[in-house]
Order: structure tokens, then sequence, then C-alpha cells
């Protein structure tokens, strides 16, 4: 289940004076808490919004470089059962992610690959 993130309004009393006779004024914020309060509820807004993507170019050129994919450790032939054995787990980024390999072991090939070619989801039974 996702977390609701949403307000559709705040409510507070506000007073120029606590110590006034009636019920609220007791409850209600007078001028300097309310202003804090207000803040509060537009650093909070901002704190639940998402981030913008803050990397440079160089940045993003560097974290593809630095993940790794899935590539054949050796030339498989079509129809060929792949194994643990049979995949390597190599930087740069490539086309199957590294976490992807429970989808590649003990699937057959309908492609042959070549040893170092990164492995492709088209190419898996």
């Amino acid at each position: 289940m996702a977390l609701l993130k949403v307000a559709t309004w705040f409510e507070k009393h506000f007073t120029e004076d606590k110590t006034q006779k009636g019920f609220d004024h007791a409850y209600a914020m007078e001028k300097e808490g309310l202003k804090t309060y207000v803040e509060d509820i537009h650093n909070a807004q901002r704190a639940l919004q998402e981030p913008k993507e803050k990397l440079s170019d160089k940045e993003r050129y560097t974290r593809k470089r630095a993940r790794r994919s899935l590539y054949a450790a050796r030339d498989i032939q079509l129809g060929e059962l792949v194994t643990n054995e049979d995949g390597l787990i190599v930087r740069p980024e490539g086309i199957m992610d590294a976490d992807q390999i429970d989808a590649l072991v003990g699937k057959k090939l309908t492609q042959p690959i070549a040893q170092f070619e990164p492995f492709r989801p088209e190419i898996i039974s």
C-alpha cells in the first residue's frame, strides 16, 4: 500500500492575545507562532516533493559506467540451457541488469550468443 502524502487544508485559530476571554483564545496561535506554523507546513510540503535529478552529464556517464550487467561468459549455442557459470556480471551497464540473472539461468537461448556479448531478453525462451 502506498503512503498517501496529501492534505486538503489546515485549520488553526489566530488570536491577538491568548489571555483574552473566550474558549478559542487559549488554543489559538498568536502572530509569531502562526508564522512559524505556516513556515513548517511549507517546509513539510517541500520535503514531500519528489526530488529533481541533480546529476550532471559527467555524473550520468560515471553512473552508467559503474553499473553492472549480464554478459556471456562463453559462446552459447542456440537451444542451450544457460547456467550460473554462463553469465558474467560485469561493467559497463548493458541491456540486462545484473539483478535479472534469475530470468536468464535455466532458460534456453533462441539465438546463439558470443562470449562477452551482452545478454538480451529477446534471445531467452
